[in-house]
């Protein structure tokens, strides 16, 4: 990772900070959140606030965004990180399944983290409806 200086110079390499990962998965109107399950145990929470972004950026008629976001977990430029994250979709009751549903895999630091540049590298999910 490399730390950006008042100037735009380019600091230190190495040091460690927060980061999260953002999940997002567009479903149909009528579809129930996933529960999310991080093979690391990182928690994922619902964000309505990223959703909305999502869905103002993106929208498509009859579906509507889920978005997630992870607890901050420290990284640094030495480390690749990568995760499987089980999404358990709930299907809906008396109708056929169109799925998978289209995702988004993000990794992002904190609002109050300060602007630095990161190599990012795509993490590894996997979809599976309900049984």
């Amino acid at each position: 990772m490399v730390q950006t200086g008042d100037d735009g110079s380019c600091g230190p390499v190495g040091f460690t900070e927060p980061i999260q990962s953002i999940l997002a998965y567009r479903v149909p109107a009528g579809a129930k959140a996933p529960t999310l399950t991080a093979g690391s145990g990182v928690a994922f929470h619902q964000d309505d606030d990223l959703a909305q972004h999502y869905e103002e950026q993106d929208p498509a008629d009859g579906m509507r965004w889920y978005a997630f976001i992870s607890d901050a977990i420290p990284a640094d430029a030495k480390t690749e990180l990568a995760d499987i994250v089980d999404a358990v979709f709930p299907l809906p009751t008396g109708a056929p399944y169109h799925g998978p549903p289209t995702s988004r895999s993000r990794r992002a630091r904190p609002a109050s983290a300060p602007r630095r540049s990161a190599r990012v590298t795509s993490s590894r999910r996997r979809t599976r409806p309900a049984r």
